[in-house]
Parts: C-alpha cells; sequence; structure tokens
C-alpha cells in the first residue's frame, strides 16, 4: 500500500510549499525579452515592438508588468511594487 507523502517527511510534511513550477519549457527567451526591454526604453511603441520580434501582445505586457517598467515607476526614482499607480500631479 503506498504511504502518505506527509507521514514521510513528519511535520515537515505539513508546511505551506509554493506551487510555482521550477521550469517553464515554453517561456520566452531571456534574450527576447532584454531585447523588447531595451526597445522599449528607446521609446518604440508595443505594437512596433511586438511586430518585430514575434511576440503575442500579452506575453509582452506581461513581461512589462514583470519588471515594473513603466513610466511612472522610472519617474522621480520612485520603486513601486507592480499594480500600484501614483497620480502624476503628485510627482511634480
Amino acid at each position: 500500500m503506498r504511504e502518505n507523502f506527509n507521514s514521510l517527511l513528519g511535520a515537515a510534511g505539513l508546511m505551506n510549499r509554493s506551487s510555482r513550477p521550477h521550469v517553464c519549457p515554453h517561456a520566452t527567451p531571456m534574450a527576447t525579452v532584454a531585447q523588447a526591454l531595451q526597445r522599449r526604453r528607446d521609446r518604440q511603441t508595443y505594437r512596433i515592438i511586438v511586430h518585430d520580434l514575434v511576440l503575442a501582445c500579452r506575453a509582452y505586457w506581461r513581461m512589462k508588468r514583470r519588471r515594473a517598467t513603466d513610466s511612472i515607476n522610472r519617474c522621480s526614482g520612485l520603486l513601486l511594487p507592480p499594480g500600484r499607480h501614483v497620480r502624476t500631479s503628485l510627482l511634480r
């Protein structure tokens, strides 16, 4: 009979573990990510970047959000967590 995995590990088996996968074989290559972010810093629009690098729009926006490269986070040296918005009138 198959033993319970938690019983093999004892108390350590009851601890919370991350469900995040260790690898993602179909992830966007880092060279492509770096190229996309550099093009954005060079002020190219997302449509040009997505077209030239053959990326899905959603993949581009995810990588951009993941690295917090929007203009509000860069201005004034602010470092905000992704998803936080600041009124630009407060930054002046």
